[in-house]
């Protein structure tokens, strides 16, 4: 992998994280107004049982992953993971195409941050 490839690969991480943001927001607005659970909506894109610290840890990862740093990279991709996994099990759901389509946009995700992870140990070794 070159340096400009593991550079989009970076921006396409960071991109992602910066587009489910507003998502976060939203979703924890709504609840906390209305009391209405997203979840049943677009479970991919809304934060789990985390709430208020997953936004604010996931904005913090979203910044330092911006600025190419390895542990930003790996944290971001742990927590989303961690998050898509607890509120999976939360809901409880046991229709088939409900979790086929979590699981395919779980993998997407995943790999975008994954390839984030990449991007950055490959930026920092042909940095050096």
């Amino acid at each position: 992998m070159t340096l400009p490839q593991s550079e989009k690969h970076i921006r396409r991480a960071w991109l992602l994280s910066i587009l489910s943001i507003p998502a976060y927001g939203v979703a924890i607005l709504l609840g906390q107004l209305i009391h209405f659970d997203l979840h049943l909506l677009l479970p991919w894109l809304f934060p789990g049982r985390f709430g208020i610290l997953e936004f604010g840890i996931v904005v913090i990862l979203t910044y330092f992953l911006y600025r190419k740093k390895l542990a930003a990279a790996i944290l971001l991709f742990v927590v989303y993971i961690l998050d898509r996994g607890f509120t999976l099990i939360w809901l409880y759901v046991k229709e088939p195409l409900f979790i086929a389509l979590w699981a395919v946009l779980t993998l997407i995700w995943g790999a975008v941050f994954f390839m984030g992870i990449r991007g950055t140990v490959v930026h920092h070794r042909l940095k050096q």
